[in-house]
């Protein structure tokens, strides 16, 4: 999993784009695939095709990812306060 931001200094309200990349190195398709994110305090989600929020976390369903594919999935989050960010994502059932 690679997790890459549009911007990795954002100034207060500035919207981020935060795309997740989610690569199936094995040998088999990999079903009902789910990304947890937990965004840190000061970071606000904003909108994302197919992501629920319920306070800081976040979740989507990618379904199934084929043997050696990719796939990524994006959100926007708006940065509150200036400052260092922690954001934590992981794959989940």
């Amino acid at each position: 999993m690679q997790m890459t931001f549009s911007s990795r200094a954002p100034v207060r309200n500035q919207l981020v784009t935060c795309t997740i990349t989610v690569t199936n190195a094995g040998g088999a398709e990999a079903r009902s695939v789910r990304l947890l994110n937990q965004l840190p305090e000061g970071i606000q989600f904003v909108d994302g095709a197919g992501w629920s929020s319920s306070g800081p976390e976040l979740s989507t369903t990618i379904g199934s990812i084929p043997a050696g594919t990719s796939v990524s999935v994006s959100f926007q989050v708006r940065a509150l306060t200036a400052g260092y960010w922690i954001n934590r994502a992981q794959i989940g059932e």
